[in-house]
């Protein structure tokens, strides 16, 4: 999803709407787990919404884009607004619901098992289309940026273990 946003709507909006996907699982440990923000938090919050919008306006002599490809990249940039947050969302359920039962390690490796699954299928789609195979070089960087964004989940499960979501989540997305 990261990756289509960037082509749909270009690096700056698609990193901007990741990271303020920070959003929902600060709400979510606020409404769920009681966890209740200081006030420097919702300053901070705030400033976070507000910087997004000033990044979302268009900038002085932008090319128009069509109301179509306006659409389109919104609903792409929402998707991954949704999918950003949630993933960090699932992390706090599992540690909070299942952490002290199951492995995290366990966690991760069903997360990353069930993106593979995607991945492969939307890889094998492409490659089906155009005929074009993955280079040994792209698999071999595609292993490593796996097994880096592994280590993330295992970290954060790890802080959300020892500190309050309203700590880890802001921290994660910077």
């Amino acid at each position: 999803i990261y990756a289509l946003a960037i082509r749909t709507a270009g690096m700056a909006l698609a990193s901007g709407v990741m990271r303020l996907a920070v959003v929902l699982p600060f709400l979510a440990s606020w409404a769920i787990w009681k966890e209740v923000p200081s006030a420097g938090q919702l300053v901070g919050l705030a400033l976070a919404v507000l910087a997004f919008l000033l990044i979302a306006q268009p900038a002085p002599g932008a090319q128009a884009v069509s109301p179509q490809a306006s659409r389109r990249a919104a609903g792409v940039l929402g998707l991954l607004f949704i999918a950003g947050g949630l993933a960090d969302i699932a992390m706090k359920t599992f540690t909070e619901t299942y952490g002290a039962t199951y492995s995290s390690a366990l966690f991760g490796l069903f997360l990353f098992a069930v993106a593979f699954l995607i991945g492969l299928g939307i890889a094998g789609g492409a490659a089906w289309r155009t005929k074009r195979r993955p280079t040994p070089g792209e698999l071999g960087w595609g292993t490593v940026l796996g097994e880096v964004n592994y280590g993330s989940v295992a970290f954060v499960i790890g802080a959300l273990e020892a500190v309050p979501g309203l700590h880890v989540f802001p921290f994660d997305n910077i």
